[in-house]
């Protein structure tokens, strides 16, 4: 029981290690992470680019001390590039974000930090272009993310790039069974990643989609084996008609009817010809 209380002070009282880069000693302000990262950083520069920062300095410091640190719930990591936005000049901000850097446990922390800290426009059309390339690339962490914010813009992006294919045939060899089995168990992974909304509406939109796909069967012509693949395009039309906002009946498929209009007209023109010719005759 000691051991447990020696751990929990020292961990209480562990000093933040300075970062390496943004440890400017002219720096004014000083950030802390939660995994115990210190950063300083220009009160001037952070104040140019966030709201939250301009107003938390708005008076100046105290002239017998500095100010207090500000402690952010964001790991060291995401603060670092945060800054490096920051820092950089506008002309190369957006290089900032390279390819390897735009994955979600990257992207998505530090989408949350740009609205937390609410940034100007700049800086938020820079991490949320990077978040829509996220989702092209990694669609499931994505539209995860997407479930947690109940962003429908962002989970339709996501939906998009579903790679996951899924065969609605019967299973006609043992081979079959366990290929049906685990593209299912790719797609209930998804599922248990999202809130119960999300789940409800991607279940549905699937079920319908798979009616869809079905009615292949009753076509008079020949099926191929990609008719009968549920795919890539698949995913594009339930990112369509994804909005657990709405209600489901405004996303039904629907029924093809054929111009009873025209055809009325038609029979109208009819009749009136046969009645001219009548009075012609009498």
């Amino acid at each position: 029981m000691a051991s447990d209380e020696e751990t929990e002070d020292t961990r209480v009282k562990k000093k933040p290690q300075l970062h390496e880069t943004h440890c400017d000693p002219c720096g004014d302000v000083t950030l802390i992470s939660n995994d115990d990262v210190e950063f300083r950083a220009s009160s001037f520069q952070l104040s140019k680019i966030s709201q939250f920062f301009a107003y938390a300095f708005r008076l100046p410091a105290p002239a017998d001390k500095g100010r207090e640190p500000i402690e952010l719930d964001f790991p060291g990591n995401i603060i670092t590039i945060y800054l490096d936005l920051v820092t950089a000049p506008v002309r190369l901000r957006r290089s900032v974000l390279d390819h390897g850097l735009r994955r979600p446990e990257i992207v998505c922390p530090l989408w949350a930090l740009v609205e937390f800290t609410l940034c100007i426009d700049e800086i938020t059309s820079i991490i949320h272009s990077a978040l829509m390339d996220a989702a092209l690339y990694y669609p499931v962490g994505i539209l995860t993310f997407a479930s947690e914010r109940d962003d429908i813009s962002l989970a339709r992006r996501a939906l998009r790039s579903f790679n996951t294919t899924i065969s609605i045939c019967s299973p006609c060899r043992p081979s079959c069974v366990d290929e049906h089995a685990s593209q299912l168990e790719d797609v209930k992974k998804v599922f248990t990643q999202l809130k119960p909304e999300y789940q409800a509406e991607l279940f549905t939109l699937l079920l319908l989609q798979c009616h869809t796909r079905a009615s292949i069967y009753n076509s008079p012509g020949p099926i191929s084996p990609d008719d009968l693949i549920f795919g890539f395009g698949d995913w594009g039309e339930i990112a369509d008609r994804f909005d657990p906002s709405k209600p489901m009946k405004s996303k039904m498929p629907l029924e093809e009817t054929e111009p009873e209009t025209e055809i009325e007209e038609e029979e109208d023109e009819e009749d009136e010809g046969d009645e001219e010719d009548e009075e012609v005759g009498k």
